[in-house]
């Protein structure tokens, strides 16, 4: 696939790779170019620039993108046209991934603090797991 789309004398540093649930696309973490790329029947369908050391990319259920941004210390979701949608900010160190839950809340993994945080729709932390006395689960 490399030497037919030329991609891979491209990537720097690629960190991440999700595919979309229709099977027809794939977002790829271009982490040392400092972008996100989607490609869609093997072309570049889709990008984002200007980020700092993302670390994941994954669709969020209506269809915008959600980066874990690891140098500015934020999560954000971007709609197609590369506008901030949804940001959290608050308090971390290094999140390397995020996942955006059907019930719109975010699960986020924040490598330096050595944490898994959940935030809701309003970017409210609500939940977070470090490996100490929590039980791990969510509240109800």
């Amino acid at each position: 696939m490399g030497s037919s789309i030329g991609l891979f004398s491209k990537l720097k540093a690629p960190g991440w790779v999700a595919a979309a649930r229709d099977g027809q696309s794939f977002l790829i973490t271009d982490t040392g170019n400092n972008r996100v790329i989607e490609i869609t029947g093997g072309q570049v369908s889709w990008k984002n620039e200007g980020l700092n050391l993302p670390r994941s990319a994954t669709y969020a259920p209506n269809g915008n993108i959600l980066i874990a941004d690891t140098g500015n210390r934020r999560v954000i979701e971007v709609d197609r046209q590369g506008q901030i949608f949804w940001s959290f900010a608050r308090e971390m160190l290094a999140p390397v991934h995020a996942v955006r839950q059907d019930d719109g809340s975010t699960i986020i993994t924040d490598a330096g603090y050595g944490r898994v945080i959940m935030v809701d729709a309003s970017g409210n932390p609500f939940w977070h797991f470090d490996g100490g006395v929590s039980d791990g689960a969510p509240p109800e």
